[in-house]
């Protein structure tokens, strides 16, 4: 069929085409108008990727926004949000909804799931691929019904999401703070125990106390050999000066007695003496009175030289007594250093270890004081990473039925109909409208056709409606 032969037929059944477009046109518009109104709502929020999170406290990476935003929407369709949202605006106290709700379940179930599920079938949800936009839309019969529903989902949403966050931040608080009572617990008992030890131990310093116990040893020590070798020196004199009282000989060539100025005194005036009694021998008789007191002189000098001698020598003795005393003290006293300086290293040892148990209970403390105070940050955040962009407004026109499109679809499946029905007609009751239908029909050329007035002319030309002829080859 060529362009002029359709346009042939639609010419030659034009008012079927109109009729049909007229009747479809009509009835699209009245059901434009009979159908009940309903409004759509819609708000939209956004969700930042950037930066960090306020409520974690981590870094947010793009390459998380396709699983995110997957969380998002099972959380916005979830009947958590449906529940906050029927209870937020009283639904369930509508005594409309509760009549609907009677007819449709007969009473059975609960009227806030019923709400929910109904919410949530009338709650479209687009998310663009490349946008971080998320639009939620509510339809009602309702315009301001549309909107509240709208900003309610919206609002109870972004609390919802928070919650999530934000609960199981104070719950990990909560555990952290009953933690951290126990672990203080347990460091103090961990210092009082560390501090009773020191304390009954006389632990002050432990490197000072080892220190000083260390230098203390070692004084001692060098005492010990300075005593060994004067108490072997005393030793030797002793010996020597017995050696020489053994073999008779005097006592008066021993150093120590020559040292001694005391002696050296007597010993001048013993011989004074003696040469004054010399002098008076030669003159007076030994009964003379002079005489006499001369040699009561003498000897009482000569008493007293040795008495002083003895002493001298008796001193050495002694002094080799107290050295040999004096090693055996430092002897005893060093071992007795040495045996503190064992139980010492013992207590620093028990002490160290009473230190390393006060250390662990610290640093156990300071972690866990340091994980409820984060912790208890986050539980306390009121904003997270998703805002409300745009709030729903009471929508003015309804989103259904919507007159200007139903019209311009009516006239669009109005004229593809009548176009339908006339090429139907067409089919089934077919007509001669030009030389072309001829040629078509019987298969030979058209040499020409006479217009009404007579008048001949050749080619394709329009001779008047007519029923087809049959083919006379038939």
């Amino acid at each position: 069929m060529t362009l002029i032969q359709f346009i042939r037929i639609i010419r030659a059944r034009i008012w079927i085409v109109l009729l049909a477009l007229i009747v479809t046109t009509a009835s699209a518009v009245a059901l434009s108008i009979v159908l009940p109104k309903k409004y759509s709502a819609t708000s939209s929020l956004f969700i930042d990727f950037g930066g960090i999170d306020r409520v974690a406290g981590r870094e947010l990476s793009s390459q998380m926004a396709p699983e995110y935003i997957a969380t998002q929407l099972d959380i916005l369709r979830s009947r958590k949000v449906a529940y906050k949202v029927v209870n937020s605006l009283d639904l369930a106290d509508d005594p409309e909804t509760r009549e609907a709700f009677t007819e449709d379940t007969g009473g059975r179930g609960s009227i806030q799931d019923w709400l929910a599920g109904g919410l949530l079938e009338k709650l479209a949800i687009d998310v663009s691929p490349d946008s971080s936009i998320i639009k939620l839309t509510y339809t009602s019969s309702k315009p301001k019904r549309a909107a509240d529903i709208a900003n309610a989902f919206a609002q109870h949403y972004m609390a919802t999401n928070l919650e999530l966050k934000v609960n199981p931040a104070r719950q990990t608080a909560d555990w952290f703070d009953d933690q951290t009572k126990s672990l203080l617990a347990q460091l103090e008992k961990a210092q009082a125990k560390l501090s009773a030890f020191q304390q009954e131990k006389g632990i002050i310093a432990s490197d000072e106390k080892m220190d000083a116990d260390n230098t203390r040893l070692i004084e001692l020590t060098t005492q010990l050999v300075q005593a060994q070798n004067q108490a072997f020196d005393n030793q030797n004199r002793a010996s020597q000066i017995k050696d020489l009282v053994s073999r008779g000989g005097s006592a008066e060539a021993l150093p120590e007695v020559l040292a001694s100025s005391f002696i050296q005194n007597l010993k001048g005036d013993l011989l004074r003496a003696e040469a004054k009694l010399q002098e008076l021998s030669a003159h007076l008789g030994k009964n003379h009175p002079q005489y006499q007191r001369a040699q009561a002189e003498a000897d009482s000098l000569r008493k007293k030289l040795n008495e002083q001698i003895k002493t001298v020598t008796t001193g050495v003795g002694n002094v080799n007594k107290l050295s040999q005393q004096r090693e055996s003290e430092l002897r005893n006293a060093i071992a007795e250093q040495k045996t503190k300086m064992l139980a010492g290293r013992r207590d620093r040892e028990a002490a160290a270890v009473l230190t390393k148990a006060v250390e662990q209970a610290q640093k156990s403390y300071d972690t866990a004081l340091e994980r409820y105070f984060q912790t208890s940050l986050q539980s306390r955040v009121d904003q997270s990473n998703v805002e409300l962009l745009t709030s729903a407004i009471e929508p003015i026109e309804p989103s259904f039925p919507k007159l200007p499109l139903n019209t311009a679809l009516g006239i669009v499946l109005g004229g593809l109909l009548g176009l339908g029905i006339a090429f139907v007609l067409e089919l089934s009751d077919k007509r001669v409208r030009s030389m072309d239908d001829i040629a078509d029909v019987f298969g030979l050329p058209v040499l020409g056709s006479l217009d009404r007035g007579g008048a001949f002319s050749s080619g394709p030309k329009l001779i008047g409606s007519m029923r087809a002829l049959p083919n006379p080859s038939n």
